[in-house]
């Protein structure tokens, strides 16, 4: 009788300790959906940003520009004067 309550015992925790190793499981794709979710709106806000100032960016007002529309300028003057 003893033998036979601890293996109806034995049986139900085995069963609980199933159901929350699949909640544990559950709840661990819950959050890795969620973390997955935030990294992609992330990278999407990310790549509109990038987009954006690639687009909207005026031209020159990196040192780089700036110094070639001062050489394009004083090439053009030269040309100037020189007719």
């Amino acid at each position: 009788m003893n033998t036979t309550i601890a293996l109806i015992i034995d049986g139900h925790l085995r069963i609980l300790q199933s159901v929350q190793i699949v909640s544990h499981i559950t709840l661990e794709k819950q959050l890795c959906h969620k973390r997955m979710l935030v990294a992609s709106a992330a990278a999407v806000v990310a790549l509109l940003v990038a987009t954006g100032l690639g687009v909207y960016k005026p031209r020159g007002v990196t040192p780089y520009g700036w110094r070639k529309q001062q050489e394009l300028r004083a090439g053009l003057q030269a040309a100037d004067a020189a007719t």
